[in-house]
């Protein structure tokens, strides 16, 4: 059996984390190791942990509160030599073939630095509702750099992938799934699954939750016009990308990126992604990029 590290952030988790706990122990077919940050809990998250490094293949630390970026960050640094890893949250639930599923998509794929993401069942008041995203969903590079598919619960990646992220360390990015997502798209290999083997649940206190409808989506848009001016996490990622790999991109490449990185020194740049297709902007995008902040 291929060994798998989950790397498993916590932070006031005790509301849930028995029960995530409860199905990573259920994980079939995969030689399971977890390891755990705790980011400065302040409940019984601790005790949580205490027991089930008792009962499972668990080893975990408690550290000061940086936030789940730099936290996942970390984790990947002080993780344990692997065949794959694999990024988890506190309050989902995992069916019990989810790691062997991915690990038998990366095995098939005949590259290095690859990475497996999914679908996700969005678990609303303890009752699994319809999945998060249309199957046969469509991504390429340039449209990497606008969304991302990759939900970093959903994310099961290779040693190769770990090890080019960590030698090549950013400095400031958004979110660890993002950077994960990044590097595996223009440095390795992604597969994305229609299926789903996770519940994600939604409790109003996620750090980052699904916006399902298109009024929920709208709702959320316009309380984010507050804070608009500081919103340049895409700019400023595809930026951080430039830096960290500048010597290893293609030409190509660094072009794809380059637009999203530079988009606001020129005009032309702004049209450039607003009408090449391969970006699929959407109308929300485009707003965005004509104001200056994407």
């Amino acid at each position: 059996m291929k060994k798998v590290t989950v790397l498993l952030s916590t932070y006031n988790g005790e509301k849930f984390l028995d029960e995530q706990l409860e199905s990573l122990q259920a994980q079939t077919d995969v030689d399971l190791h977890v390891l755990v940050r705790d980011d400065g809990s302040k409940d019984a998250t601790h005790d949580i942990l205490r027991k089930w490094e008792n009962k499972m293949n668990l080893s975990w630390y408690a550290a000061p509160n940086v936030g789940s970026t730099k936290s996942f960050m970390e984790l990947l640094c002080k993780a344990p030599e692997s065949d794959y890893y694999a990024f988890c949250d506190q309050d989902d639930i995992w069916l019990p073939e989810k790691l062997k599923v991915a690990v038998e998509k990366l095995d098939e794929l005949p590259t290095k630095r690859k990475l497996y993401c999914s679908n996700l069942y969005l678990y609303i008041k303890e009752h699994k509702q319809g999945l998060m995203r249309p199957s046969a969903i469509n991504f390429n590079k340039h449209s990497s750099l606008i969304r991302s598919i990759a939900t970093g619960c959903t994310c099961v990646f290779d040693s190769e992938l770990r090890e080019l992220i960590i030698n090549n360390m950013p400095s400031n990015i958004h979110m660890h799934d993002l950077w994960l997502f990044h590097t595996a798209m223009f440095l390795g290999t992604v597969y994305y699954d229609d299926n789903s083997y996770i519940l994600y649940r939604q409790h109003g206190k996620n750090q980052i939750g699904a916006k399902r409808t298109f009024i929920s989506k709208w709702k959320n848009r316009l309380k984010s016009i507050k804070t608009i001016s500081k919103q340049h996490h895409r700019e400023e990622e595809a930026k951080e990308m430039l830096r960290c790999w500048g010597n290893i991109l293609s030409d190509e490449d660094k072009q794809i990126i380059s637009y999203v990185a530079h988009y606001k020194k020129r005009f032309s740049n702004k049209l450039h992604l607003i009408f090449n297709k391969k970006y699929q902007t959407l109308f929300w995008d485009k707003i965005r990029i004509i104001f200056g902040v994407l």
